[in-house]
């Protein structure tokens, strides 16, 4: 089994920096903050034992409830769906609810009609303050699992009155001094609201007894939208420092429509010749749009929103409108389950190949012998 390495505590730190920085040629009057000195007014802060791996993990809980209701009987069934889920995440900070429910009916008829509808939603919260935050201060990466292997163990988790988290950016030793990965998540907001929208619903019609027709519109509405928000206390950020009061906010959504159409005929259906023909067109829509606004120096960190922000750093926004038809006609000859000849053509139109090329059509024809029935 492969060995775990543990991190050095806070005493041995201290030595190993010394060493260090002196190239082993200590003579006892360099980093006096880190000799173990008691009596010094900064004491509290150096000569600490914390294992900030410990400090920013927990015991992750996930519980999850599901009911439905369903019955019917010979012409009519349906399907009525609740769950819920809750996660605790094993990092502080990390976590995930989410309710769904989903309804199915199908209706038959008669012997020749049959209609199915589905619908389905989501609402999902994701709390994402213990991943890594989508801001950065030069190199430095806000991610609270990466800063607890950064952070020095001789740092103390609270200041010295218990009452908030240790952060001091004037400390030279260590720039990490001013990034605590408990603050961060428990000062920061970070989290992603999404709902999901499915619906469909189909008509099967025998027209003839050899003739069958299907007919399917389904819909699929996603949106989603991001908040995040880092008050200047959080990493003892400056008036006008990217950490200052600093936030994004995105919003999203994706609608996809689309609508099948299929025609079977068997014009030939004997024991030793079947010849059917389908068609099939598809008309497909999908839309989408999204913003997303980066600032920071806000007046004060109960003013969260862009537009209480004194910098906005970024923004970006997309939009845009896809569509395509296709069409599809097949004839397949089968003769006596061993010969076969297949021919097909398919056109389609999509707006993303541009206005001088809207259209294509593609061809093709095939055979196959199933050489494993002949008798030799």
């Amino acid at each position: 089994m492969p060995r775990t390495i543990p991190m050095l505590s806070g005493d041995e730190q201290r030595i190993y920096y010394i060493e260090k920085t002196t190239g082993g040629l200590d003579n006892g009057t360099s980093f006096l903050e880190l000799r173990g000195d008691l009596t010094r007014s900064d004491a509290w802060i150096f000569n600490n034992n914390t294992n900030w791996t410990d400090a920013i993990t927990r015991k992750g809980i996930f519980q999850q409830y599901n009911t439905a209701l369903s019955g019917g009987g010979d012409r009519i069934n349906y399907y009525w769906g609740l769950g819920y889920a809750n996660q605790y995440g094993t990092t502080k900070g990390t976590g995930y609810d989410r309710f769904n429910t989903r309804f199915n009916l199908n209706y038959k008829v008669s012997d020749r009609f049959k209609v199915t509808a589905d619908l389905n939603y989501t609402n999902s919260l994701t709390d994402k303050r213990g991943q890594e935050h989508p801001i950065t201060n030069g190199s430095q990466e806000l991610n609270p699992l990466l800063l607890a292997r950064q952070i020095p163990a001789y740092f103390p988790v609270y200041s010295r009155n218990g009452l908030n988290y240790f952060l001091d950016r004037n400390i030279t030793i260590s720039s990490h001094s001013r990034y605590n990965p408990l603050a961060l998540i428990d000062y920061s907001t970070y989290f992603t609201r999404a709902n999901r929208f499915m619906a469909s619903t189909s008509v099967d019609f025998k027209i003839r007894s050899n003739i069958d027709f299907r007919a399917q519109v389904a819909t699929d509405f996603r949106e989603s939208a991001d908040e995040y928000f880092l008050p200047g206390y959080a990493t003892d950020a400056l008036p006008g420092e990217v950490l200052y009061n600093a936030g994004l906010q995105t919003e999203g959504y994706q609608l996809m429509i689309n609508s099948n159409n299929r025609l079977t005929w068997s014009a030939i259906k004997k024991k030793d010749h079947r010849l059917t023909f389908t068609g099939v067109l598809t008309y497909n829509i999908d839309r989408n749009n999204s913003t997303e606004v980066q600032y920071y120096n806000s007046a004060s960190p109960q003013l969260k929103s862009a537009d209480a922000a004194a910098i906005i750093s970024g923004a970006t926004g997309n939009y845009g409108t896809s569509k395509y038809l296709g069409m599809f006609v097949q004839g397949h000859y089968a003769m006596k389950d061993r010969y076969f000849i297949t021919v097909t053509g398919k056109t389609e139109g999509d707006s993303r190949y541009g206005a001088d090329n809207p259209y294509s059509i593609f061809p093709a024809i095939g055979g196959a012998w199933e050489i494993s029935k002949e008798s030799f």
